[in-house]
């Protein structure tokens, strides 16, 4: 290299802004000039000695600068190359280099040299449209809209690939043709017309919608926009976005048919028409040519055609109905649509079925709160499938029909509950109570009445407290009760003192809840009155005795006939060495294993059982065997009680410890000397018989104290004279006992004393034979038994009273042992669940009664009584199970009875009381209805009266007279209309109330005729009103004023619903012996079905319960009342021509001649 050369290099490295690098052979840098440096971000001297690989960006490109090197290392001119390079900071540059080999003075090849442009900004500036190219390109490729691009003559130069998404065609398919060859021959000339005006104004938009033809051959409803860019250089045509609408076209249609669908479904509450409607609505929604509904008759299980359209008569007798156990009943039952042809279904069809010729059908299952009650069925003799979009349309239509549906339904039984509801309240089991938040009487049913012992009409209207059926000593518990029921704490129980018209005082379980407004306010309160005075007494009387048997110095057992122990009294237990307080836990259940021995068992307390069961009654000895094993002997006496049937239930044993007596007797006969300190101190009183005669020899002390005669007199006394003497306790018995008891058979048996002053009572003798002092006699011990007497008589009393108080109350009641196993029932309980007493005593535990979901809340309960957590009895509502399956609403009562280990079950059917509820929720429902519809009619003439009278205030002194009087007008028609509808609410007050009652007077029938054509005439001043009297009317005795309000309500209901200019006509004559009236209208009529139901409250010809047109729906309902206070009658008749005519005729009795 000359100087020139190495000058000019240098100015090349230092100076110019090329990249300058050099490498060795092996590939290390040599040399990295200033501009690389800047270019880089690295120093030289951070470089040299490093691989050129280090900066080289890796993709593919390493190898290729290996190649280079290996060029040059051979010598060969590498020639040029492109690669990013890594800087610094991490950036990348991109680079093109053209490299040189360097080489020694031999020419040998020693490295390379390489000089480089930093190309990163045109690269970026590439990438960049290369991007952008990519972008527009899927931007068209897959956009929702269809672009292309039109010349003049509608010719096609360009369409996006979405045409294939969109029409179903390839681009290459639809390029080339007219536009026009795929537009609805309908739509062409309008197209063609877009299309010239968007060509006539460059740079502008336009807008037109038309069908487009799909590949499938169906038409798809576009709406396009175009943009004339004729004139660019690059399109030179018309670019055309188009999007397919026809998806929110018909969604538009649909709304459109929900929207129409919901309103005249709306208007109407008549089954068969909301049908016909539905029907026709979805055939249109979904373009189907035919249909029908089917119902589901909620009795049989039958679903039943309704309505149809579009079916051949013949077809439609196959299918009027099916049964529920039919394919189409359970198609439809299991609550999905299916959507199908008609021959590939699951139903029986015939060749009668198919000759209709259906293809396409939909059974689409109508339901209401999950159950289904209909059936929607469409069908089409075209379609091969029904469209999805029709599938949609009709599903979204489903709702309202079922909603229609529904509230047609209800609107039928709205109309028999107010009879259902008098029906079950009259006839409900418990006595009903309803006041006011005033505690003025509204309502009582026939039971209430019978138990306090008044007439209805004494009782309502009449404020509670003032009445007289409550206790005055319970008026402080009835406030704190209503206390909680107004601030809503609903129910609420108590027991309550009611006092009967006659006096008798009554003790009653009140159940309260409260009856609430149409804005959530408590107005009244319901009481359902249970008289549990019976019941009560037998809970005392219980007491009581149970105090009697506790007090026995006898013991005292009842077991059942399996001998298991039911109940035992503490001296029972002490005599057997138990504790009072061990009697629930060791003994009671136990058998008779606990009281005997096996020997005894098996020798003396089977037969004695036996002869018990046999003869009613059994007395004797008895072994008996103590806690610690040891046996002792008693005498016991033993009855059988019984059902009320007469079967054997099991037994009362009252038992004495005779073991005192047993050791005076051994003591007698191993002592003769103590003899008579022996028999002067035994408890018993013991007579000394003569073996022959059977004379009275001697008598203990325990005698004389007993019958009340010194010993000498007992000496000289026969049996007779110490006995009743009433058969069989007679001086012949006596003689005939003591002489069995001579002949050495022991005589055990009860006898009915008499004492020396003649009081007469009870004792138990045990006549046995024995020698005294070398003497053989007969012993004659004797034992007073009045108390066990009566405690026997009071227990048989007891139990037969309890038996038919058990039977005859109201309620169904278990008794249960331990493990809950039935042990008894009443004859309630068969009529409440329907098993009979022997299937459920000793086979059912009480739980298998209850519906599964409340047998853990019964059983928790138990729980808590049992362990005196709670004070029993614990009382809350269940549900139970009847033996046929079906749930009983119940309120059950359970309380433990610890003496004998049982439990009572009280469970009160409230199925009807449940079912009133409900009705009585569904009154409050309808009186709520009824508030609004008040609050409209009050609201309107109120704010009419308003808007009148402020603008007289405001511009009174601006309006000419004319516009006053027209002003005052509507203000007194506005009056006239609040006093109208106070009347109505008036009179349905006084109906509701039993107060509305006749003021009949003798006066000309004209007059009340006329004061109610003038009444009218002055309301509906444009309305002519036409009377016609046949013949003269006379006179009768009636209540006029009220004739004439009725007439007024059938002449207003006239003008109110005929049309305007109509004349309204009253007519009126005598026929026979009654009056006849007639008003006659010109308006749509009343439907047949509805001509009984419009004198019903509360409804409206058109719309039943619903507001359709002013009026409360009273005023027809006041008529008939009205008529029937004087024993009238009223009916409708359809107008020839059109119209109504309601008629009414009025007896003319004797008495109102």
């Amino acid at each position: 290299m000359d100087r020139g050369e190495e000058k000019l290099f240098e100015a090349i490295f230092r100076h110019s802004g090329l990249f300058v690098i050099g490498v060795d052979a092996e590939g290390r840098i040599t040399l990295f000039n200033p501009a690389l440096e800047k270019a880089s971000g690295y120093r030289a001297e951070e470089v040299l000695g490093r691989h050129v690989l280090d900066f080289v960006v890796s993709g593919g490109y390493g190898p290729r600068v290996e190649e280079m090197l290996e060029d040059c290392r051979s010598g060969r001119d590498p020639g040029g190359l492109e690669y990013p390079m890594r800087t610094r900071d991490g950036r990348t540059i991109h680079t093109a280099w053209r490299t040189a080999v360097l080489r020694d003075g031999e020419g040998n090849p020693t490295g390379a040299l390489g000089l480089g442009l930093d190309l990163t900004e045109r690269f970026e500036s590439e990438e960049r449209l290369r991007r952008g190219e990519e972008f527009y390109r899927l931007l068209i490729e897959n956009a929702l809209d269809l672009v292309s691009v039109l010349d003049r003559e509608g010719t096609i130069l360009f369409v996006g690939p979405s045409v294939k998404r969109l029409l179903g065609y390839r681009p290459d398919e639809i390029t080339g043709r007219s536009v026009f060859s795929i537009v609805h021959p309908e739509d062409v000339e309008g197209a063609k017309a877009a299309l010239e005006f968007a060509f006539s104004r460059p740079g502008v938009t336009g807008s037109v919608e038309l069908r487009v033809r799909h590949a499938d051959g169906s038409w798809r409803v576009h709406e396009a926009d175009s943009y004339n860019l004729l004139e660019h250089p690059l399109v030179r045509g018309m670019v055309v976005n188009s999007r397919d609408i026809t998806e929110r076209r018909e969604s538009e249609r649909i709304m459109r048919l929900q929207g129409e669908l919901g309103m005249r479904l709306g208007a109407t509450d008549d089954i068969g028409e909301i049908c016909d409607i539905a029907l026709r609505t979805a055939m249109e929604a979904a373009g189907m040519d035919s249909g029908g509904i089917y119902l589901l008759d909620e009795g049989s299980g039958e679903l039943r055609l309704a309505v149809h359209a579009g079916l051949s008569r013949e077809f439609v007798d196959l299918v009027l109905s099916f049964g529920p156990a039919t394919p189409e009943a359970r198609l439809v039952d299991e609550g999905k649509p299916v959507y199908a042809r008609y021959d590939e279904t699951d139903l029986s069809l015939t060749p009668a079925h198919l000759a209709e010729g259906l293809k396409a059908v939909a059974f689409l299952p109508i339901t209401h709160e999950g159950k289904v009650v209909g059936c929607l069925n469409l069908a089409s003799h075209r379609l091969e499938e029904v469209p999805d979009v029709s599938r949609r349309a009709v599903a979204a239509m489903l709702g309202h029909i079922s909603q229609a549906m529904a509230r047609a339904r209800l609107v039928e039984r709205l109309k028999e509950s107010e009879e259902r509801y008098r029906l079950l309240v009259d006839h409900a089991g418990e006595a009903i109570f309803t006041y006011d938040r005033d505690l003025v009487m509204i309502n009582v049913n026939r039971i209430a009445c019978e138990k306090v012992g008044y007439e209805a009409e004494e009782l309502l209207g009449k404020n509670v407290l003032e009445l007289g059926i409550l206790h005055p000593d319970d008026f402080e518990k009835v406030a704190r009760n209503l206390d909680r029921l107004f601030s809503g704490e609903s129910p609420v129980r108590d027991e309550l003192r009611f006092i009967r018209k006659d006096g008798a005082e009554l003790l009653v379980d009140v159940t309260s809840a409260d009856i609430f407004g149409p804005s959530g306010e408590v107005v009244a309160v319901t009481n359902l009155a249970l008289d549990v005075t019976g019941q009560r007494r037998a809970e005392e009387e219980l007491k009581r005795l149970m105090q009697a048997v506790e007090q026995s110095v006898d013991g005292i057992a009842v077991a059942d006939l399996e001998g298991r122990v039911i109940f035992v009294n503490g001296a029972w237990a002490e005599m057997h060495g138990y504790g009072r307080e061990e009697i629930g836990g060791e003994l009671i259940g136990k058998g008779l294993e606990v009281f005997h021995t096996p020997e005894q068992v098996r020798d003396e307390v089977t037969p004695f059982n036996r002869e018990a069961l046999e003869k009613g009654a059994a007395s004797g000895e008895v072994g008996h065997k103590r806690r610690d094993g040891s046996v002792f002997p008693t005498m016991m006496s033993t009855t059988v009680f019984r059902d009320e049937r007469g079967n054997p239930r099991g037994f009362i044993g009252v038992a004495r410890d005779i073991s005192e007596m047993k050791r005076v007797e051994e003591e007698l006969k191993r002592s003769e000397a103590t003899y008579r300190e022996i028999f002067d101190a035994a408890n018993d009183a013991i007579f000394v018989h003569d073996l022959e005669t059977g004379a009275i020899l001697d008598v203990n002390r325990r005698m004389t104290e007993m019958y009340g005669f010194t010993r000498e007199e007992a000496r000289s006394l026969r049996v007779v004279d110490i006995s009743s003497g009433v058969h069989p306790y007679t001086q012949e018995r006596a003689v005939e006992l003591v002489r069995k008891a001579s002949a050495g058979e022991p005589q055990l048996f009860e006898w009915h004393a008499k004492r020396k002053d003649g009081e007469l009572f009870w004792v138990e003798v045990n006549l046995k034979r024995g020698t005294i002092a070398g003497n053989e006699r007969v012993l004659a011990i004797v034992r007073e038994i009045t108390e066990r007497k009566r405690m026997e008589q009071a227990l048989r009393e007891s139990e037969e009273w309890y038996r038919a108080t058990f039977e005859a109350t109201g309620t169904a009641m278990f008794l249960v042992d331990r493990n809950a196993l039935i042990v008894d029932a009443n004859r309630e309980m068969e009529n409440v669940f329907g098993y009979s007493r022997d299937e459920v005593v000793g086979v059912k535990r009480y739980m298998e009664l209850l519906m599964p979901e409340d047998v853990e809340r019964v059983k928790r309960y138990s729980r808590l009584l049992l362990k005196g957590e709670i004070k029993g009895p614990a009382q809350f509502e269940i549900k139970a199970r009847h033996k046929s399956g079906r749930a009983i609403e119940a309120l059950i009562s359970v309380n433990m009875l610890p003496e004998i280990e049982r439990s009572v079950i009280s469970l009160m059917d409230i199925t009807d009381k449940k079912i009133y509820e409900r009705e009585l929720e569904q009154r409050a429902e309808q009186l709520r209805d009824f508030l609004d519809i008040a609050a409209h009619e009050l609201r309107h003439p109120a704010t009419l009266l308003k808007g009148y009278a402020m603008t007289i205030r405001r511009h009174g002194d601006r309006i000419d007279r004319g516009a006053w009087l027209e002003s005052l007008e509507a203000i007194e028609a506005g009056a006239d209309r609040l006093v109208y509808v106070v009347e109505e609410l008036l009179d349905v007050s006084r109906l509701q109330r039993g107060m509305f009652t006749l003021n009949e007077k003798e006066a000309p029938v004209m007059e009340a005729v006329d004061m109610a054509a003038r009444e009218m005439r002055a309301r509906a001043k444009n309305r002519e009103i036409a009377v016609t009297a046949e013949g003269d009317l006379g006179t009768a005795r009636l209540d006029h004023d009220r004739l004439a309000r009725l007439l007024i309500i059938l002449l207003d209901n006239a003008v109110k619903y005929s049309p305007a200019g109509e004349a309204v006509e009253l007519s009126a004559k005598r026929v026979g012996d009654e009056l006849e009236f007639a008003v006659l209208d010109r308006g749509a009529g009343v439907p047949e079905d509805k001509r009984e139901s419009i004198f019903e409250r509360f409804v409206q010809v058109g719309d039943v319960l619903h507001h359709s047109g002013p009026g409360l729906g009273l005023g027809l309902y006041i008529a008939r009342r009205i008529v029937a206070a004087h024993g009238g009658r009223i009916w409708h008749e359809p107008r020839e021509g059109g119209g109504s005519v309601f008629r009414f005729a009025i007896p003319l009795l004797p008495e109102r001649s």
